[in-house]
């Protein structure tokens, strides 16, 4: 990266890489302006758990990973009753994302309410 020249072409790449570097307050606002969802992560990348589940009750509902996301926002924000259901919604729309979960320290403790 640190051979590519920052214009408008390649703004986005650049910020994108940064972030993967840990680089994150300096990056947030051209992720996030690429769409809610990016928002949302960034801000949960960035500790912003509060914000991020202000911002994640606006995507859309019909997607699995709006739920995931909002059972992250919410279990961060002590609220486990409701970060299960989201949790659960989320599975129920795209079962894979169980596996992902198995692994993801932000749900893990979630998925022994059901056992």
């Amino acid at each position: 990266a640190q051979f590519i020249t920052d214009n408008e072409n390649t703004h986005t790449l650049l910020a994108v890489n940064a972030v993967l570097n840990g680089r994150l307050d300096n990056n947030f606002a051209t992720i996030a302006k690429t769409s809610p969802r990016n928002e949302v992560v960034m801000l949960l990348a960035m500790k912003r758990n509060d914000e991020a589940l202000r911002k994640s009750k606006l995507l859309p509902d019909n997607e699995a990973l709006t739920h995931y996301l909002r059972a992250i926002c919410l279990n961060r924000t002590e609220d486990p009753v409701d970060a299960y259901k989201e949790l659960k919604k989320s599975f129920d729309m795209d079962p894979s994302l169980k596996e992902i979960a198995k692994v993801d320290g932000d749900v893990t403790d979630l998925l022994s309410i059901d056992k």
